[in-house]
């Protein structure tokens, strides 16, 4: 279970401890203008962005800055996802 799932969000700012055991946060398509720091996460995947362009479409998610923060036993810090 995500803690943190967004889709097609405009403008989000994101600050805390997330300890959930998969996605500390999830970042779809559409979404745009994400401002993530001093986040502590962990353990789990991380933050991940996608799946994104499944078949053969065009997918964005932009703007998306982490700053500040903490991953402690995740399997990835922050990951990109694709179909490509």
């Amino acid at each position: 279970m995500n803690f943190l799932t967004f889709l097609s969000i405009l403008l989000c700012y994101i600050q805390g401890n997330f300890f959930v055991g998969d996605d500390c946060i999830s970042i779809g398509d559409g979404t745009y203008d994400v401002n993530a720091s001093k986040i502590t996460c962990g353990p789990g995947h991380g933050i991940s962005i996608g799946s994104l362009g499944k078949d053969g479409t065009r997918s964005t998610a932009e703007m998306i800055h982490v700053k500040d923060s903490f991953f402690i036993g995740t399997k990835n810090g922050a990951r990109i996802k694709t179909w490509q």
